[in-house]
């Protein structure tokens, strides 16, 4: 099945269905039309049956429900096939989170501990699944996660979670969270009380409470539950039609709020195409402006399980797509994950450098010329680059929408939604309606968010050159030369430099070559091994307790029962990897006929030995020199980990470790030595690992063997 997309210059330009299956980037400046390519896309996947999750932050997407008059849309060639084909197929229906303004949509915020779809999945994913929550749960507390109270928090709910998910206990909201911290069970009170003391967990059940009052309940209790076969229009209630479900988000009153929303969303898709793997694609899942949800240092609660998302996604058949006008403010690893990129008008530089360095490692016979035509494209002109489909950049015409292009506001969308399909989920959801005063209030706090942000934004253009300057190194944390900070603010790097030498107390800095490289004081980095940047560091999901019972399973016993065995010493300690992100060409042979495909994934050295890190499903980590697969089938450490992304001063360290290390340069000759695949980024990650030293109780017969030193990494517990 192919879309119909824009034109060339000289013909219709259409695109195979299952090219989104390896997903899609739209970028370009306000007015380039990039919102309307999405919209064209939604568009051509309901006419071709295939549902659609679209995330529509401002009011763009909603229009989507709105047919345009059919004669407008025919003179600006659109066909009449295509118009009834979507009247025909199109069941729009647009979800208000908190609010019965459309179609009134309500989380369960802690996941449902006794999730069947949980049984289908293996046991690293309802880890991943469990840390995820607990994280998101946090950031809705207004903890900053990467803060020591924060990691505390995360790890009592990850814990707490864990233990509901595996006894099935019936806690499926936050009161219910709350009475049980407040009351633990004494298996759960032993395994959290090496982290945190009962004073914590009071104070935790505490502000969780506090979220189930006020506005902020309604997240919880309004509304149809949130449930991804309703979105797609699956399941006991489904309709002849299609559905593209829109999201719109500004119900919500808070960034926190849109953030822990679409971490949810997210997770619930996930769970959901692991429990429903698909050949083809069957869903679409669509961000529009995605940059707030995957910055490319700060780590909001939705970031990691959005970036899983992509990487996994295809091989169940979900695709995704994303949008959004600023390309530096997205994460270089989420942007990598997206095969098709469609590129709009660009002008500022740091958008054009970032998408210059992704369209390199994917295009670099191209680049140039795409780079060039950027800044100069008119509305509804883009650089197509689609290696699935076409061999050289492509520069086309967005088609016209079959739908109204506007932006609806919330009183638009009361208007637009009918109120028995309102009152339908209302009743299903066994909730009644808020009085007219309620619904005033609810919009009134919405609004007066929107105002308080338009005040906070006002106060920042009114901050002084050095409030600016601190204020950018405080949320973009890594080192900055005086040009980069200078470029990033918009001001002359003399300027930058001027205010930088007030700053002594505050901003650290370091000759590096020629120049000098500057970061906030509240972070540590050290640039003079390189690292000038946040490291991804693997959870620690296996603590202290649990790892002392599983070496204990490890040592060695005489006649079975009889220990020979113990252990005098445990640390835990960070080993440190380089992680290269790379593509790979992939060659079939069929009888005469021979197809090549790429492949892009990250694989892991051990930064002192060279040798390649592997995971194997049911024995753990290992090296070796030269894994016998291909680089890009083993099992990737995203597949079995969960990061976060911290400075890498912060890490603890054995002293003299740096010594020791390789240089990228020399992973860089081990990997020519090794495979053959394309090198886009190298960067360090460390993972956790309890090292337990072994003294033998019986008598060996050589010294040599009384001592021996027994490693299990921190995620999975398994020897390495």
């Amino acid at each position: 099945m192919d879309i119909h997309f824009g034109y060339t210059k000289t013909e219709a330009l259409s695109l195979k269905l299952e090219t989104f299956r390896r997903h899609m980037v739209c970028l370009g400046a306000s007015g380039s039309g990039k919102t309307v390519a999405c919209k064209v896309i939604c568009e051509e996947f309901i006419r071709q049956g295939v549902p659609v999750i679209a995330i529509d932050p401002q009011g763009d997407i909603a229009s989507l429900m709105e047919i345009e008059d059919p004669k407008v849309s025919v003179s600006k060639g659109v066909s009449t096939k295509q118009i009834q084909d979507y009247e025909k197929n199109a069941e729009v229906v647009v979800w208000t989170p908190a609010s019965t303004i459309g179609v009134p949509l309500s989380l369960n915020p802690i996941g449902n501990a006794q999730n069947t779809l949980q049984k289908k999945q293996s046991y690293e994913q309802v880890l991943r699944t469990v840390s995820l929550a607990a994280d998101s749960i946090t950031a809705l507390l207004d903890y900053e996660l990467s803060s020591e109270e924060g990691r505390l928090v995360s790890g009592i709910l990850n814990l707490a979670l864990t233990f509901i998910n595996e006894n099935e206990l019936p806690i499926y909201d936050f009161t219910s969270l709350a009475d049980f911290l407040e009351k633990p069970d004494e298996d759960l009170q032993e395994r959290i009380k090496p982290i945190a003391s009962n004073s914590n967990l009071q104070k935790l059940s505490k502000k969780l409470r506090l979220l189930t009052v006020g506005v902020k309940s309604l997240l919880f209790e309004l509304g149809k539950p949130l449930n991804i076969e309703a979105l797609l229009g699956l399941g006991e209630n489904a309709s002849q039609k299609t559905r593209l479900s829109v999201i719109y988000l500004n119900t919500l009153g808070s960034q926190e709020e849109k953030e822990f929303f679409i971490a949810r969303l997210a997770s619930s898709l996930y769970q959901w195409m692991i429990a429903n793997p698909s050949e083809k694609l069957q869903a679409l899942f669509y961000i529009d402006e995605v940059a707030p949800f995957l910055p490319p240092v700060r780590k909001p609660a939705c970031k990691d399980i959005l970036k899983l998302l992509f990487k996994q996604a295809r091989k169940y058949g979900v695709g995704c797509l994303i949008a959004s006008q600023n390309p530096a403010d997205i994460d270089y690893m989420a942007l990598s994950q997206c095969s098709t990129w469609c590129l709009g008008r660009l002008i500022s530089p740091q958008d054009i450098k970032k998408v210059e360095k992704v369209l390199r490692s994917l295009a670099s016979e191209d680049c140039d010329g795409i780079i060039e035509k950027l800044p100069s494209l008119k509305p509804g002109k883009f650089m197509l680059f689609a290696p699935d489909e076409f061999k050289n950049v492509v520069e086309l015409q967005i088609r016209w929408l079959i739908t109204k292009h506007k932006t609806l506001d919330e009183e638009k969308i009361q208007a637009l939604v009918p109120d028995s399909l309102r009152q339908a989920y209302l009743l299903s959801s066994k909730q009644t309606p808020p009085q007219t005063k309620s619904l005033s209030n609810t919009t009134d706090s919405s609004h007066c968010s929107a105002e308080t942000k338009k005040e906070t934004k006002k106060e920042t253009e009114n901050f002084t050159p050095e409030e600016r300057i601190l204020k950018f190194l405080e949320e973009e944390p890594g080192c900055f030369t005086s040009t980069e900070i200078a470029d990033r603010l918009e001001v002359a790097t003399s300027t930058a430099r001027r205010y930088l030498s007030r700053l002594e107390k505050q901003v650290k800095k370091v000759k590096q070559g020629k120049n000098f490289l500057y970061w906030h004081k509240r972070y540590s980095f050290l640039p003079e091994h390189g690292l000038t940047y946040c490291v991804d560091i693997a959870k620690l999901q296996v603590l202290e307790r649990e790892a002392m019972r599983l070496a204990q399973k490890q040592l060695k016993r005489q006649l079975v029962f009889f220990e020979t065995e113990k252990i005098t010493h445990t640390d835990l300690y960070y080993l440190p990897l380089w992680q290269v992100n790379f593509t790979e060409e992939l060659e079939k042979s069929f009888l005469f006929f021979k197809t090549t495909s790429h492949k892009q994934e990250n694989i892991y050295f051990h930064a002192i030995t060279g040798k390649v890190c592997g995971y194997e499903r049911g024995n753990g980590f290992y090296f070796v020199d030269t894994p016998r697969e291909s680089p890009s089938l083993l099992i990737d450490l995203d597949d079995v980990c969960t990061f976060d992304c911290i400075p890498p001063g912060e890490i603890d360290l054995e002293p003299g470790i740096w010594n020791d290390i390789l240089s990228e340069l020399e992973i860089e000759k081990r990997i020519a030595r090794k495979f053959k695949i394309d090198i886009h980024k190298i960067r360090m990650s460390f993972l956790p690992v309890w090292r337990f030293e072994l003294t033998r109780t019986d008598n060996p017969p050589n010294e040599k063997d009384k001592k021996r030193t027994l490693f299990l990494d921190g995620v999975t517990g398994m020897p390495i």
